[in-house]
């Protein structure tokens, strides 16, 4: 064996080694740096929502890569690129012709349904990043069918989103039409794949996302423990119509923490202790020791009981049980028996 034969097999396996020390997503990570802002930006919208997380962490945080370790995963990359490339994949009409000329019409069927699948799914995924409320607004329009399958297809997280903001009818008829689901007809696979492309075409145009932040700030002020009122008041001088936005948002469960001594008093006396024992699991101590503190000691320590002799609560119980209270809140506020406050502000004598 020659000279230069020994040191190229030397170099292979230096380079093996330290591609190997290098988890996947690691290597991966380190590819895309390779490729430049806008390639890796094209390939990185083809994974799933996980693997963006998980690879945009290892991109961030990769450091002291020695040239002999870049090298290495490059030439792997290649050489996988040599084991699969060189073909390219069939159209629609192609794969539907063959089949059907190939195959009994229900075999034939059943298999492109099964690749359309395929396809419907990979494309669904890139709807994950969408909130659940634009792609209601984008489907509302469509026939029941359709939005059966649509749904039958988005990731579960997704669909379950979609489905809590639907009423009770229509959402008990799409799961059952769910359940019906079996092979994908081509025109329906055609018209999903179409209105797949008018979700994202939709989020694109109207960039809705803001509105997820301004809900996502008001949850954050509701339990801020900090000075709520100077925040808003800050927020207020810059944008005065975001804040209107952000209060409009900020009605929900942990508002309870900010009001007067008088106003939970007139909660307490339309809030059962029993729903309000639901509702009061999982929250943080200092917000069951401000319902508790507007109690009597020993209602307060029954109240406590309760919550503890219940055990574990499925969530969905708890959500029910607190938007239930909110509702009474709401009526109580709108018919001016109790003034709801937002947040506490500072006073001064």
């Amino acid at each position: 064996m020659t000279e230069t034969e020994n040191k190229r097999i030397d170099s292979t396996a230096v380079s093996t080694d330290e591609v190997s020390s290098l988890t996947k997503v690691e290597q991966a990570a380190l590819l895309l740096l390779g490729m430049g802002e806008d390639i890796a930006a094209g390939v990185l919208r083809n994974f799933s929502r996980d693997e963006v997380q998980k690879v945009a962490k290892a991109m961030s945080t990769l450091s002291d890569i020695k040239t002999t370790q870049a090298k290495g995963v490059i030439e792997k990359f290649f050489s996988d690129y040599k084991k699969h490339s060189g073909i390219q994949g069939a159209s629609k009409n192609f794969i539907d012709n063959m089949l059907n000329r190939a195959l009994d019409g229900n075999i034939a069927k059943g298999l492109v349904a099964d690749l359309y699948g395929d396809e419907i799914k990979n494309k669904m995924k890139k709807l994950q990043w969408i909130s659940a409320d634009i792609l209601l607004k984008t489907i509302v329009n469509e026939n029941v069918k359709m939005q059966s399958v649509f749904l039958a297809y988005l990731p579960p997280e997704i669909s379950s989103e979609i489905l809590s903001l639907l009423n009770e009818e229509l959402r008990v008829d799409i799961i059952y039409r769910i359940t019906q689901i079996e092979d994908l007809e081509t025109n329906v696979a055609d018209d999903l794949l179409e209105l797949i492309e008018r979700c994202a075409d939709q989020y694109t145009e109207n960039k809705s996302g803001s509105l997820k932040g301004v809900k996502q700030v008001a949850d954050i002020i509701n339990r801020f423990t900090g000075d709520k009122a100077s925040v808003i008041n800050s927020l207020r001088e810059i944008n005065h119509n975001v804040v209107e936005m952000i209060e409009g948002d900020m009605f929900d469960f942990y508002i309870i923490s900010n009001q007067t001594e008088a106003t939970l008093e007139e909660i307490h006396k339309a809030v059962s202790a029993e729903l309000w024992a639901v509702a009061l699991k999982g929250t943080t101590p200092e917000f069951k020791k401000t319902i508790q503190g507007a109690l009597s000691k020993r209602m307060g320590d029954e109240l406590l009981r309760q919550i503890n002799n219940l055990g574990a609560v499925p969530v969905s119980q708890v959500v029910k049980a607190q938007s239930e209270i909110m509702e009474i809140i709401k009526n109580l506020s709108d018919s001016k028996v109790i003034d709801l406050l937002l947040y506490t502000e500072n006073t001064v004598e």
